[in-house]
């Protein structure tokens, strides 16, 4: 992203449980951050989003009022525009940000997810993070193309926090 088009990420604790257990919002930025320009993503106007650190209650609310699925799940992502291609008006001169979305992202979730991953939970949710940015801007991992894309994408940013590719263990095992 070039310094004429911030990046604007409102960040809330809505699960103590997170405090705790990260670094702080900096780490957070960060991954927003890398997300977007291992995204190649340069938007005509400054973006905001929200990064939400909820609890699996409240994931689980969302996840069953807004796509039909009562159970908790890692991270939810809530995009303002329909594709990438929306987030990047070539007319947007009014100087206000565009609205990329919220991602949500649910405490005891990952904190499973990670314990059973054997990974630090920061690093997990860094790698959600990324994973919520990229679906506001329009990403998607529907098909095995898309999800090959996605993953490069990832894989990309979380280098840009010197964090370890999270698929590598998936392609050692398909390799042999």
């Amino acid at each position: 992203m070039n310094d004429d088009s911030p990046i604007g990420c409102t960040i809330t604790f809505a699960c103590d449980a997170w405090h705790q257990n990260i670094s702080g919002v900096p780490a957070i930025e960060d991954a927003v951050a890398a997300a977007i320009s291992a995204a190649d993503y340069a938007a005509a106007a400054p973006v905001e989003l929200a990064v939400v650190l909820a609890d699996d209650d409240f994931v689980q609310a969302h996840n069953r009022d807004y796509r039909g699925k009562d159970q908790p799940t890692n991270v939810l992502a809530f995009a303002q525009m329909d594709t990438v291609t929306d987030a990047r008006p070539s007319d947007h001169h009014d100087g206000e940000p565009i609205e990329l979305g919220d991602v949500i992202i649910a405490y005891q979730t990952v904190e499973r997810e990670a314990a059973a991953a054997n990974i630090l939970l920061e690093a997990h949710l860094l790698h959600l993070v990324i994973h919520g940015v990229l679906h506001l801007l329009g990403f998607d991992h529907q098909t095995d193309l898309e999800a090959t894309a996605m993953q490069r994408i990832e894989i990309l940013a979380l280098a840009q926090l010197d964090l370890p590719n999270p698929y590598a263990a998936d392609l050692a095992a398909a390799e042999h």
